[in-house]
């Protein structure tokens, strides 16, 4: 048997669940049928919450519940867009951030890339984290997380079958592995509201109205403070892009074949910053004279190296969409009241800082007409959009650099709960977020089973 319990207790609403015709294993569809106990509670099952659920149930001798607010996909549409809010930067207009009510998650809506990032971005997550977090230790859990032969001649992978031609997810890879073990529970279409701690002494509500967060937030809608952690909800950040419109000088309908109808969001390259601006070291010494936080100080070392991807272009048929991939400026989401079934306000956070500011323009577009900065800054703030890879809202990192978690994923200030999901990522790599998020949930898993131990600053 593994360590004491990760969390005493959870209660749930009384939300039914629905059966999905193809598990097999143990599906619990009302609450009164959960077990006494479990040593494992998983909340959420996408992509980390299937993958950390999945692996430590491995042993035999470790129950794990598994529990999501929503249930297994029965090919029903299912997107779901909390409380937005409008951002001035970006012309006033509001940034979607897309909750995937469904068991997998946000790779339901993936647009179905895997890639990793250059081992630099990877590698300065040891900076912020201590020893252990870099490239190397995680190569391990990127090859683990692949299977198939290297085929040459394609220049990136996508998670698509090539026999059924439909696309993998968490639900199809963890889920369905696990799902004949006497030990695995899955209860769905259940919401948490709240976790007891320390065997019942305290109490905190679940999701986004903890009662661990900003105390003056959280007062002003009412929610009692059970540990002041400001940082919860804070340095929100997603690649930021804009789309260009080309015209192409052939016709091709949807039956053809060729570059043209390839799958939308195929990515052409990933570029440094001194590959197209000759501004790099200028915009260096403003970064630095700018930002103290030590997330900062590895974000403007990478401003004037060549192994850090500043821009990524993707090519979508006669669209090129150019996304950038450090991010400087920062967002949050915050409660707005009470009560969990309220969705929260998203502030994107999109061009907050305008550290990139100098750099030298090139002409793609022949037909815009640009005639000054301003005319640039109008097309970016109308046209910034996402590429849907939020994170960062409960990143790894000391409590008094802005961190929620340790380097072992525990919340600061709590014993026997831990966060593992692209919240804890403090800075996105220079790449499309899922591989890095099973990644790091493959390596969250070996952690709690005490298959490795990180010891650092966090």
């Amino acid at each position: 048997m593994l360590s004491a319990n990760e969390l005493a207790l959870v209660l749930l609403s009384t939300y039914s669940a629905l059966a999905h015709p193809f598990f097999t294993g143990q599906h619990i569809s009302e609450a009164e049928n959960l077990l006494a106990e479990y040593d494992f509670v998983v909340v959420g099952a996408g992509a980390s919450g299937l993958t950390v659920a999945n692996r430590l149930s491995e042993e035999s001798s470790t129950t794990v519940l598994l529990i999501k607010a929503g249930d297994l996909d029965n090919d029903k549409d299912f997107v779901t867009v909390p409380g937005l809010a409008a951002n001035e930067n970006i012309a006033g207009r509001a940034i979607s951030v897309l909750l995937e009510k469904v068991v997998s998650g946000s790779i339901k809506l993936n647009y179905i890339v895997f890639n990793r990032s250059a081992r630099s971005d990877y590698n300065s997550w040891e900076k912020l984290r201590g020893e252990g977090w870099n490239f190397k230790s995680l190569l391990l859990y990127f090859r683990k997380i692949t299977s198939g032969d290297a085929i040459s001649g394609f220049y990136y992978f996508n998670n698509v079958d090539r026999v059924t031609v439909t696309c993998s997810s968490a639900e199809k890879v963890y889920y369905a592995s696990a799902v004949g073990r006497s030990n695995f529970y899955l209860l769905s279409g259940q919401q948490v509201t709240k976790i007891l701690l320390n065997n019942g002494n305290n109490s905190m509500k679940a999701t986004r109205v903890s009662e661990i967060g900003d105390s003056a937030l959280l007062a002003s809608i009412s929610v009692d403070t059970v540990i002041d952690l400001p940082a919860v909800g804070q340095n929100l950040h997603n690649h930021v892009s804009v789309v260009i419109v080309n015209t192409i000088n052939s016709n091709f309908t949807i039956s053809n074949l060729g570059p043209l109808t390839t799958l939308v969001g195929d990515f052409l390259l990933f570029l440094p910053l001194s590959t197209y601006s000759n501004a790099s070291d200028v915009i260096h010494s403003a970064a630095t004279s700018e930002n103290a936080l030590t997330s900062y100080k590895s974000l403007t070392q990478k401003l004037i190296t060549n192994d850090a991807a500043f821009l990524e272009i993707i090519w979508a048929n006669s669209v090129l969409i150019l996304s950038f991939q450090q991010l400087f400026s920062r967002g949050n989401i915050k409660a707005v009241s009470s009560s969990i079934f309220n969705s929260p306000l998203a502030d994107a956070g999109f061009l907050h800082t305008h550290v990139i500011a100098p750099l030298t323009p090139f002409k793609v577009i022949s037909e815009l007409n640009v005639t000054s900065d301003t005319d640039l800054d109008d097309f970016i703030q109308s046209s910034a959009d996402t590429l849907f890879h939020p994170a960062g809202t409960c990143k790894i990192e000391l409590k008094a650099e802005g961190g929620v978690v340790n380097i072992n994923f525990k919340v600061h200030s709590v014993e026997g709960l831990r966060i593992i999901d692209a919240s804890v990522i403090p800075t996105l790599p220079a790449a499309h977020t899922i591989t890095t998020v099973y990644a790091v949930a493959e390596r969250a898993a070996d952690i709690i089973k005490g298959k490795t131990t990180l010891r650092g600053r966090a």
